[in-house]
Formats: C-alpha cells, structure tokens, sequence
C-alpha cells in the first residue's frame, strides 16, 4: 500500500511539473505572445504566425491530458495511455530537436533563442525519462 501510494505520488509529480513547464515555456508562448516578443527573446516568430498558435494548443491539449490523468489517478483508473502519450510526445520532440540542434538549425540565433531550444531538447529528454520511469513503476504497482 505504502509503495503503491509512493508510485502514485511519484507520476502525479512528475505529470504536474510537465504541465507547469509545458504550459510556461511552450504552450502559453506560442499561444499569446506577439510576433515582437519572439524576436526579443532571440527565437524567430512562427510564419505564419497561425502554425505556431496550433502548436501552442496542441501543447495546451497535451496538459489537459496530463491534468486528466492525475483525475484518474485520484480516481483508480488506468493512466498508461496518458503515459504513453507523454513518452511519445517527449520523445519525439526530444530526437527532433536534438537533431536539428546538431545540425546547427539555431546556430545562427541570438544568445537566448540558442539557450531556449537546448534548454526545450534538455527538458524534453527529461520528461521522457521521467514519463518512461513513471510507466514501469505503474506497471509494476499494478501487478
């Protein structure tokens, strides 16, 4: 019961920082902020403007996921798929970016806009760790 209860403590922690820092640094941005603002904070604008506000709530809708699963939690209910979608969705963006880091796709960016997409490859190899972590200790509480 005591592990059960660490488990569970465990993945809602971790599905609450992913939403606070999807939220913060990715979702919010692309959502609201003005075209100016990208380029202050050394990270080109989307263009159009209207791909970067449909990934900003593609990310939205990511944490609404990750806020039903820590409801499910709560509640007894089975949370892999939510698991899942967080190992597939940092995984991916994890390998794309690393990627195109290395490839210097940001290389020619301001100080700050460089530190942001190393700081999103970082965050992003992170929570797929995490999320990966969170789904064999559910596994393993489940049996």
């Amino acid at each position: 019961m005591v592990d059960a209860m660490r488990t569970e403590n465990f993945i809602k922690t971790v599905l609450k920082v992913k939403t606070a820092v999807t939220l913060a640094v990715w979702s919010i941005p692309l959502l609201f902020f003005p075209a100016p603002l990208f380029d202050f904070v050394g990270v080109p604008a989307p263009d159009p403007m209207i791909f970067g506000r449909l990934l900003g709530s593609s990310f939205l809708a990511l944490c609404s996921g990750y806020a039903f699963g820590i409801r499910m939690i709560d509640r007894g209910g089975n949370i892999e798929g939510v698991l899942w979608m967080g190992i597939v969705s940092n995984g991916l963006a994890f390998v794309l970016l690393l990627v195109h880091g290395l490839l210097g796709a940001w290389s020619c960016w301001p100080a700050p806009g460089r530190a942001y997409m190393w700081f999103s490859a970082l965050a992003t190899l992170a929570f797929s760790v995490a999320v990966s972590s969170s789904l064999v200790r559910y596994r393993k509480m489940l049996r």
